[in-house]
């Protein structure tokens, strides 16, 4: 099986700047499906990605089965504020351990909590 373990669907390779514009206000659907294309015709089947803010990680596992990929995201990147990553979207303050869930994510930004109303858990084992 051919795999990618660390991607980020919202970036191009070239200019993550640029290629975060390009998809800040909405998510280029075309562009997507174009990378997925590619992944498939390389004989990928199996992607991780990394997450965004901007939920283009998330639009492409909810279409990635249509190009017999498996595709896994956290939804956002999960990064400690203030270290690597930010530039991804917003990161968290305190990581809890939680029954059922590797870990527990308290996010420390108004735009995680206003979008997702609780706090954010997430399995690092799928």
């Amino acid at each position: 099986m051919r795999a990618d373990c660390h991607i980020h669907m919202v970036l191009d390779g070239v200019y993550w700047k640029a290629a975060i514009a390009h998809q800040k206000e909405r998510v280029d659907e075309a562009l997507v499906r174009q990378r997925l294309e590619e992944y498939r015709r390389c004989g990928a089947e199996y992607l991780r990605d990394g997450g965004d803010a901007w939920g283009v990680g998330l639009f492409a596992s909810q279409i990635a089965q249509e190009y017999g990929i498996r595709y896994r995201t956290p939804a956002f990147p999960i990064h400690k504020n203030g270290h690597y990553g930010g530039f991804l979207g917003p990161g968290f303050y305190a990581m809890v351990q939680h029954p059922g869930a590797a870990l527990t994510i308290w996010c420390s930004t108004a735009h995680w909590s206003r979008k997702q109303g609780r706090r954010v858990r997430t399995s690092l084992r799928s």
